[in-house]
């Protein structure tokens, strides 16, 4: 019962976030076919290695037969942070490929991703689900706003690319340290959520058009200390 939910969910979170990468292929003038062709591709990539990974985990239980192998239904089991990592490194490489701006190839493909992963983890994770919910209308918000950041520009006159997925780090971590918590514990749930906001925060400033120096010594006069001068 448990698979075919499951079946289910894997199958409406590919529709509905393919969906809405078509919406951003067209928005940022990108031939749809060939963006969901990537997603596709990456997809069966990412479930392929997550079943590799499990099996090379559990091999005793697998052996080598290769039927038992593919017996997904007796023999369930998937390797979601291999699943993940796979998908990203597909991702990459098909945008290097094709000489796509990385950081627009991540902002493109990584808000539709978290929307997946959110359907996905209703059956096993709430908590996680609402985060990546959550984080899939922030990600969206962000993405039609931050090109009319001054902040976020700096010295340059346009905004660079890059934020969409900086913000994205920080979303995956915090939802996997919810799911961790459930099995990890507390202290490793809470160093995995302050690494990904830390990671977030450092990767978001380093795509904006700020200059830490500058923002280091402004900051400094903002707090410095001046003595009041007393009226002769």
């Amino acid at each position: 019962m448990s698979i075919t939910l499951f079946g289910i969910l894997v199958s409406l979170g590919f529709l509905i976030s393919g969906y809405y990468l078509w919406l951003r292929a067209k928005d940022e003038n990108l031939p749809e076919d060939e963006v969901f062709d990537i997603y596709i591709v990456s997809a069966v990539w990412a479930l392929a290695s997550s079943r590799a990974f499990e099996i090379a985990v559990r091999f005793n239980e697998f052996g080598w037969n290769i039927i038992r192998w593919f017996s997904v239904f007796s023999l369930p089991g998937l390797n979601s942070l291999a699943a993940l990592l796979t998908f990203l490194i597909m991702v990459y490489l098909a945008g290097v490929k094709r000489q796509w701006e990385v950081w627009k190839t991540w902002d493109i493909f990584l808000p539709p991703l978290i929307l997946w992963q959110a359907i996905i983890s209703l059956l096993f994770s709430l908590p996680a689900a609402a985060v990546w919910i959550l984080g899939f209308g922030i990600l969206v918000w962000i993405e039609k706003e931050y090109r009319l950041w001054d902040w976020f520009k700096g010295r340059h006159s346009a905004a660079k690319t890059g934020l969409v997925s900086s913000i994205w780090l920080g979303l995956e971590l915090s939802g996997i340290s919810l799911v961790a918590l459930q099995t990890k514990g507390m202290v490793f749930s809470g160093v995995l959520f302050a690494a990904g906001i830390l990671a977030a925060a450092v990767s978001g400033y380093a795509r904006s058009g700020r200059v830490l120096k500058s923002d280091l010594e402004s900051l400094k006069r903002r707090f410095e200390f001046k003595p009041k001068r007393h009226k002769s």
